[in-house]
């Protein structure tokens, strides 16, 4: 059975029920297939390409859970 969104990226549903969003696709500025961004702007952006959604989502949800224990906001 497949996992729901928030148990497969625990940390993507995280920063995206509070603290910023997610931004998936490319666009004019950017080439990157998925960005985390908050208030102030983009914090992280990934790779051009990638050979699943899941594996974007993937690296996204680690680089959240780092940012998580810099600042404070370990998962529990």
């Amino acid at each position: 059975m497949d996992k729901i969104f928030d148990e497969q990226y625990p940390n993507v549903a995280w920063w995206c029920q509070g603290q910023g969003w997610i931004e998936l696709g490319r666009d004019e500025v950017s080439t990157s297939m998925i960005r985390v961004l908050d208030i102030e702007g983009l914090l992280w952006e990934g790779d051009d390409r990638y050979e699943t959604v899941d594996e974007a989502l993937s690296e996204a949800d680690e680089f959240i859970e780092q940012w998580r224990v810099e600042h404070g906001y370990a998962p529990e």
